[in-house]
């Protein structure tokens, strides 16, 4: 690739891209830099003698090397989309409110795992949140059917009286009392509710 067309391509690269793109480099420098050349000339002994060779062939065998990396790295960075991806992480980078130099909280270990017994956290607390109800609801319905109870008790005794009512033989002194006594029975129905 020319030096143009390399200048045109990291021009329509993104920055974070290009940054990658330069510590890959790097490190691709340091792996092709990592044999010296003593221990180049250890794998050579038959070029001992000739040092201004083993020189050139170090030098050779470092930008070769480098030099297929490099390729290497492009051919992924083209064939991966890399350029629209760094391009992605950039608007997200951008998106975010929270600040570059804020230090977020990560769980240590496995993240599912705390993610999970969170989970599990907020099932047993709403669990006992549902069972206090679940006994306030009970208590309630206990009280109903105590007051329930109470008034049938009620209704069925002015009953069983007005079926006795029905079978007597009428006084009206009777019918007044029973008139009396009748209204008592319907003033102590409404007083329980």
């Amino acid at each position: 690739m020319s030096e143009g067309q390399e200048q045109v391509v990291q021009e329509t690269q993104p920055n974070n891209l290009l940054i990658f793109g330069a510590a890959i480099s790097k490190s691709f420098q340091d792996i092709a830099h990592c044999v010296s050349e003593e221990e180049f000339l250890k794998i050579f002994t038959m070029l001992e003698s000739k040092s201004s060779v083993v020189k050139k062939l170090h030098k050779v065998m470092e930008d070769d090397l480098f030099k297929s990396m490099d390729e290497d790295l492009q051919a992924i960075v083209t064939e991966e989309c890399m350029v629209d991806g760094m391009k992605k992480v950039a608007n997200l980078i951008e998106d975010t409110t929270v600040p570059p130099s804020a230090t977020l909280w990560r769980p240590p270990g496995d993240v599912k795992l705390h993610l999970r017994s969170l989970d599990a956290e907020k099932i047993l607390k709403q669990c006992e949140n549902l069972e206090s109800y679940i006994c306030k609801i009970e208590k309630e319905n206990e009280t109903i059917k105590n007051q329930v109870t109470k008034r049938r008790k009620s209704v069925q005794s002015v009953s069983n009286h007005m079926k006795q009512l029905l079978n007597m033989p009428f006084k009206l002194s009777e019918l007044e009392n029973t008139v009396k006594y009748n209204q008592e029975c319907v003033e102590k129905l409404y007083d329980n509710s």
